[in-house]
């Protein structure tokens, strides 16, 4: 599989084949595919093991059926090829930047020398909840097979997190791909006192993004709000509409809502939240 380096480019777009990095010191041996499918059989009744061969194991979940225009039905795959050489300067310092979760990325991972990319495979026409659930349960067992790996980093996202992180993920279980799959960045406007914090991730499974462009608003409640705000769009699909408004900080507090460009790159449409009077930039609403 090519390494598309997908937060370098201009544009993101949904991903058709979505993946995660799992980041080793040593170079790592895959385990006993008999093995994988035990471990997936925790999550799912009916696993095949469709090749081993040319350095990849490649596995069907035959719960998850994806429909084609010639209704011909097709399961959802999973693959986990050999690993590869990792290089850590591969991820630019704009990215390192707005890792979040953990302190020193760049220094825990320097030492890495070797990724294992597992990805899903013909699963995009999944419900994007059947698939989210899937690529975490994906990554679940992985880990647990991988006690050496040292981090994942998950390029859709931008988002590097430590082997126990992901294990311990608090999220609910329906929630649990937000953890690992969205990223919530931070940046400042040189010159200005604007603000822009923005998701990234949705646009990988479907979903939209979220931005808000602000000044005089405490971050930390903007990154709560986004949070929850990022949640509810999880949990009940691209249901807010240009022109709807969402609860501020209050009760008696409502922001404006509106499709747009993102501001910040890789660029794509976003739903901008207009916090009205702490709202920053040239805004037709």
């Amino acid at each position: 599989m090519k390494n598309k380096n997908i937060l370098n480019n201009e544009k993101a777009h949904f991903s058709h084949v979505y993946f995660y990095k799992l980041l080793f010191e040593k170079k790592p041996k895959l385990p006993n595919i008999e093995v994988i499918r035990k471990h997936l059989k925790k999550f799912y009744n009916d696993v095949d093991i469709i090749s081993k061969e040319d350095n990849i194991y490649n596995i069907a979940i035959n719960d998850l059926k994806v429909k084609y225009e010639d209704d011909k039905e097709i399961p959802a795959q999973l693959l986990m090829p050999e690993s590869i050489e990792f290089d850590y300067t591969s991820i630019d310092d704009k990215v390192y930047s707005q890792m979040f979760d953990i302190r020193n990325p760049k220094g825990i991972i320097e030492n890495c020398s070797y990724e294992i990319m597992i990805s899903d495979f013909l699963s995009a026409g999944l419900n994007y909840k059947d698939r989210a659930s899937l690529l975490n349960n994906w990554l679940m067992v992985a880990l647990k097979l991988f006690e050496d790996c040292i981090a994942v980093y998950n390029e859709q996202s931008g988002k590097l997190l430590l082997r126990y992180q992901i294990l311990n993920n608090t999220y609910p279980n329906n929630l649990r791909f937000l953890f690992s799959g969205v990223n919530i960045r931070i940046f400042s406007v040189e010159n200005s006192d604007d603000i822009i914090v923005d998701t990234l991730g949705m646009y990988a499974i479907g979903l939209p993004d979220i931005q808000y462009h602000f000044k005089n608003l405490d971050i930390k409640d903007i990154v709560s709000h986004a949070l929850n705000t990022i949640a509810y769009i999880f949990d009940n699909g691209a249901v807010i509409k240009s022109g709807d408004t969402l609860r501020g900080f209050s009760d008696d507090v409502v922001w404006n809502c509106r499709y747009e460009n993102s501001l910040l790159k890789p660029y794509r449409e976003i739903l901008d939240i207009n916090t009205l009077e702490y709202a920053a930039g040239n805004r037709k609403n």
